[in-house]
């Protein structure tokens, strides 16, 4: 932020960029309700900045600033059974243009995430057929990369993250649901042990077990 001019947009764009580190920490430790609070927070505050339309730059950082916001918050309301917060939010966060100009983050990798977090907040709602046809091509995307040799620890949490949210998408005790879930935690299994000790992996397992067991999924 100090490295901006006093007078650019980009100063009010960034100025709680430890908020937003705060916000993963929280997801990370286990407190959804302080992630979204803080997310709910940040979106508020940037829903009232005026940028100038002919400041690309500032523009560009608004939409990505927003999206990691938008995805933190969605990611804690699921967590919190908001679905239909999360839902909103995953919505708005699909409405904003993908970021061709990044090298950190692949935009199809951004978009099947945000696409298995749509899938599952419609399906906590119990629209099953309409959370299918929204984890499709997500999941089809996951097949693609498994069928490549896809093995990292990302990968695997993504693609079982997917087939849980397309189990949940099933009846209880279907045994199409059954499958995918055991294949969500067998993928999981695959990865290192360090791996399977992240909170990500952690809260998969638990809601796997759950699934399975026909407990609250």
């Amino acid at each position: 932020v100090a490295k901006f001019p006093a007078e650019d947009p980009r100063r009010q764009i960034q100025v709680n960029f430890d908020q937003r580190t705060q916000a993963r920490l929280r997801l990370i430790e286990g407190q959804p309700q302080a992630a979204l609070s803080i997310a709910r927070a940040e979106l508020d505050r940037l829903g009232k900045l005026t940028l100038p339309t002919d400041n690309a730059g500032a523009q560009r950082m608004m939409r990505n600033v927003l999206r990691f916001n938008l995805s933190i918050g969605a990611t804690a309301a699921l967590q919190l059974d908001r679905a239909v917060e999360a839902e909103a939010m995953i919505r708005q966060w699909q409405a904003i243009p993908a970021d061709d100009r990044s090298t950190n983050f692949d935009p199809r990798d951004l978009e099947a995430r945000s696409s298995t977090l749509l899938a599952h907040a419609i399906a906590l709602q119990g629209r099953g057929e309409e959370a299918r046809t929204a984890l499709a091509p997500a999941l089809a995307y996951y097949r693609q990369q498994q069928e490549d040799g896809a093995k990292g620890t990302s990968f695997r949490g993504d693609l079982a993250y997917a087939l849980y949210v397309s189990a949940l998408t099933r009846a209880p005790g279907e045994k199409e649901r059954m499958q995918q879930l055991a294949e969500a935690k067998r993928v999981l299994d695959g990865a290192s042990a360090e791996a399977r000790q992240l909170s990500d992996f952690r809260d998969l397992y638990g809601w796997i077990a759950a699934a399975r067991s026909g407990g609250k999924a």
